[in-house]
């Protein structure tokens, strides 16, 4: 083989190691969010209002009817302060409030008022969802695994591995947002540390996709849309991600301070991550389009329409987290995107780890065609060795049909 020599004396890739290296870690880092999930999954802190981050600070995003905060806070008010421990519930970023006693926050419009309000802890009936999202994690991180430790040779599959254990931390991270301040201090950290994923991962998938088997892309989409996911990538993790894990790894009373002190560093991000992954998805599916549209062989064909219609599902699942800055939920289309979004991760991991094992069974049978011909040549018997993805390729799949949920926005 032409790149054998390129190879340790081991014949393993040094990537294979980097893989095996990071399946323990991913091992224990979801089995912790297993173990919280049923722990912790059915209860929530119950604010009844949420907060937003502006470049001018913080105001009242919404109110819930009939909660502690109804005919309290009004939408819009500005938030000036707040009492000792607390730390206001902004989108996916660390909210905490005492659970034993009231809190006070400061507003500042119409005028100058301290108002006291109750955060209970309430059980409510989310376990099945938050049970769903994580399979999803699991099966996204699983896929991209399996892409490191059976093809680490080919650039695609590198690629594929970071941006599917990427994407699985990243959901991991969405499933136990809604209830990580009631984890013990080590699973908050990790929690944190989940947090930094979001963004590069996207980044990372649709350079793997432009590197699929097919014809070049134009260069309109890479390097030139490449370039710009990666600088909106890193945009994101520099205001999205950092921040939330600064949140998670102080205290509430210091985060709660950098939370009042840097509200325009909290501003943009929710947004910028946003647009990351709806135009990542939008890129994909351009790229995917145009390989669709030249590729000849039928079993590529195949393979693309599947990635397509992952595509095309990313696509609605993302337009649902602008719910969170415009009216566009309220399209008629609502339900069918909503619906639709369940089948993304899906369609995605079954058609990756369809490809890995029919490329790694092909080259399977041609070192042992090779071999018999050696063998016939010399007169000895010889059998094949069992291709290694055939044992772990049932389970796999499987393990991808089952109906998924994706992000929670809120």
């Amino acid at each position: 083989m032409p790149h054998a020599a390129t190879l340790p004396a081991s014949g393993r890739h040094p990537f294979f190691w980097v893989a095996a290296a990071a399946a323990p870690l991913c091992l224990v880092i979801y089995i912790g969010g297993a173990v919280a999930i049923w722990r912790y999954g059915s209860y929530a802190q119950s604010f009844g209002w949420t907060a937003a981050a502006t470049r001018h600070g913080l105001v009242v995003a919404s109110v819930e009817r009939g909660g502690a905060a109804d005919g309290i806070l009004q939408p819009g008010e500005v938030i000036t302060g707040v009492s000792t421990g607390v730390i206001p519930p902004i989108g996916y970023y660390r909210r905490s409030a005492p659970v034993d006693r009231p809190y006070t926050i400061r507003v500042a419009s119409p005028g100058p008022t301290q108002v006291t309000l109750t955060a209970p802890v309430v059980r409510v009936a989310r376990l099945g969802r938050l049970i769903t999202l994580f399979l999803s994690a699991v099966t996204f991180g699983a896929v991209g695994l399996f892409f490191g430790l059976v093809r680490p040779d080919l650039p695609t599959g590198r690629l594929l591995c970071f941006a599917a254990v990427g994407t699985g931390f990243n959901q991991l991270f969405a499933t136990l947002d809604s209830f990580s301040d009631q984890l013990p201090w080590m699973e908050r950290l990790a929690n944190g540390g989940l947090s930094l994923s979001v963004g590069m991962a996207n980044a990372v998938l649709f350079q793997a996709t432009v590197r699929l088997p097919g014809p070049s892309v134009p260069r309109i989409l890479w390097p030139g849309l490449g370039t710009i996911l990666y600088m909106l990538a890193a945009a994101t993790v520099v205001t999205f991600g950092v921040p939330g894990a600064i949140l998670w790894w102080t205290d509430a009373d210091v985060a709660s301070r950098i939370l009042f002190g840097s509200t325009w560093w909290f501003a943009g991000g929710p947004m910028l991550r946003t647009v990351t992954e709806l135009l990542t998805s939008l890129g994909i599916l351009a790229v995917l389009g145009w390989k669709l549209a030249f590729v000849r062989d039928p079993a590529e064909q195949r393979r693309l329409r599947w990635l397509t219609r992952s595509g095309l599902i990313a696509s609605h699942m993302r337009a649902r987290s602008w719910k969170t800055f415009s009216g566009f939920w309220q399209c008629p289309t609502w339900p069918l995107m909503s619906a639709t979004s369940k089948g993304m991760p899906r369609f995605f991991a079954h058609s990756t780890a369809q490809r890995v094992c029919t490329s790694s069974r092909r080259q399977s049978r041609r070192r042992t065609a090779d071999r018999d011909g050696d063998d016939r040549a010399s007169h000895k018997p010889r059998r094949g060795r069992q291709n290694p993805c055939r044992r772990i390729r049932g389970p796999l799949a499987s393990l991808t049909w089952v109906p998924f949920c994706d992000y929670v926005v809120r």
